[in-house]
């Protein structure tokens, strides 16, 4: 067995791996859905889901104070974005991936917030599904690592 081919086999089961490990720890989805009790008060219920789990928070009466988005750096220096829940108890993100879609989170903000000052307005449903980000990122890692696998293991055959 050639050097070659070892660095092949390691290098396409760290792909592979990886690749799976994304689809299954990044791929997030979140839906808040909102019901207005009386003109002041709201209701929500935050529910997160992953490959993994799903976890449902209740913000009761008025805990949820308005969103926003707020500007990170990723670690090349770019601005990416998350939506984050204002409540009386802290910030939640609606879900944990940060991207460079502000425009797509500045306009949830924006509904969320328009709809906690408008006391006509009596339920909201936002849904941010992150799935296809790590989906297609997990996916061409784990396309590539069996594409090497494959390889190796056809170069080993006919050794």
């Amino acid at each position: 067995m050639d050097s070659q081919t070892i660095i092949f086999l390691i290098f396409g089961l760290v792909l592979s791996v990886s690749g799976v490990s994304i689809i299954i720890w990044l791929g997030e989805r979140a839906t808040l859905e909102c019901y207005r009790l009386t003109a002041n008060q709201v209701t929500c219920t935050l529910n997160q889901s992953t490959q993994r789990k799903t976890k449902t928070r209740s913000l009761e009466k008025n805990q949820l104070q308005g969103a926003e988005v707020v500007r990170h750096r990723d670690s090349d220096g770019d601005s990416v974005y998350r939506l984050e829940l204002l409540t009386d108890s802290g910030r939640i993100p609606l879900t944990q991936l940060k991207s460079s879609d502000r425009r797509g989170k500045r306009r949830k903000a924006e509904i969320i917030n328009g709809f906690l000052s408008n006391p006509e307005q009596q339920t909201l449903k936002i849904v941010q599904d992150d799935r296809w980000f790590a989906l297609l990122l997990g996916g061409g890692l784990t396309a590539a690592g069996l594409r090497l696998l494959i390889g190796a293991l056809e170069a080993l055959s006919r050794q």
